[in-house]
């Protein structure tokens, strides 16, 4: 169970799995992505999405297939508990793409890390050196 709570689950127009918490967005249903998401959440005082990540900082699944922006951006307004506030992408590379454009859609401010990056065991997003 997601950070010790209930959570919904749906899809985005690829396909991928969407999994909502009250704090969380998950896309993908990989291992990685799934222990990130069962992780205690909210620890940033943001709302967190957990999506793949590349070294080009694009949003891709657990298969490397890439994501569109536009369908992470959908995935995060369609969480019932997403209150429009600022947004940490627990994605590897995040701030090195895609980042970007997904704080342009929704108008938030969206922050995550610059190389391979997760949530510890405490729930607090770590950047691997």
């Amino acid at each position: 169970m997601a950070g010790g709570g209930a959570y919904q689950e749906s899809e985005t127009d690829g396909g991928v799995t969407v999994r909502y918490s009250a704090t969380a967005t998950a896309i993908g249903d990989d291992p990685a992505t799934s222990n990130n998401f069962g992780r205690p959440q909210g620890a940033t005082g943001t709302h967190e999405v957990i999506v793949h990540g590349n070294s080009a900082g694009e949003f891709v699944d657990g298969s490397g297939n890439y994501i569109p922006t536009g369908q992470i951006a959908t995935a995060v307004t369609e969480n019932p508990n997403y209150d429009g506030g600022p947004i940490t992408v627990i994605s590897c590379y995040s701030n090195c793409g895609q980042a970007a454009e997904l704080e342009q859609i929704m108008g938030v401010q969206v922050t995550g890390f610059d190389g391979p990056g997760r949530l510890d065991g405490d729930g607090i997003p770590q950047e691997k050196p």
